[in-house]
């Protein structure tokens, strides 16, 4: 019996080496930046099914390639469907955004501070926090840029 996870490979098989959709080099650059440490060789495995495609990873590859078609493929079983979020919020202006990064690099900044003080180094489970905090910071950092750019007409 297959399962949806067990034809991810598969899907990503397509997706990468069959469609050429999408080039693995340039997606783990991006994976990189956004802190996931994914090598080319790694990623290439997870492309051929040689390992397991980590369901963490999910989010970071779409923020990567844009792709809804990834999201869409874990979706496609269960009743529901992907929409933009709201962006309720997203008149807060440039000032608001600049505190919710300040926030979001403080909470990093914090992290990395508890990380080091037990012992020095940073375990598994510290760096996965880490990790978290620089996505979220990265995040409010793209909020940012896209209301300085509403702000500027949509040109920035």
């Amino acid at each position: 019996m297959s399962t949806k996870y067990q034809e991810f490979p598969d899907f990503l098989y397509r997706k990468f080496s069959f469609l050429k959709e999408h080039r693995i080099e340039d997606v783990v650059e991006g994976l990189n930046e956004l802190g996931q440490e994914v090598s080319v060789s790694t990623f290439r495995k997870y492309v051929r099914g040689e390992f397991s495609f980590p369901p963490d990873l999910i989010g970071p590859l779409y923020t990567v390639t844009q792709d809804p078609d990834f999201l869409n493929y874990i979706l496609k079983d269960t009743d529901m469907r992907l929409a933009p979020r709201s962006r309720n919020g997203s008149d807060k202006g440039a000032e608001h955004e600049t505190l919710d990064v300040c926030a979001a690099v403080g909470r990093l900044s914090a992290a990395v501070e508890a990380a080091k003080a037990n012992d020095g180094e940073i375990d598994d489970i510290e760096a996965a926090r880490i990790m978290k905090g620089i996505e979220q910071a990265h995040k409010e950092l793209g909020d940012l840029r896209l209301c300085i750019k509403k702000s500027r007409g949509g040109s920035a």
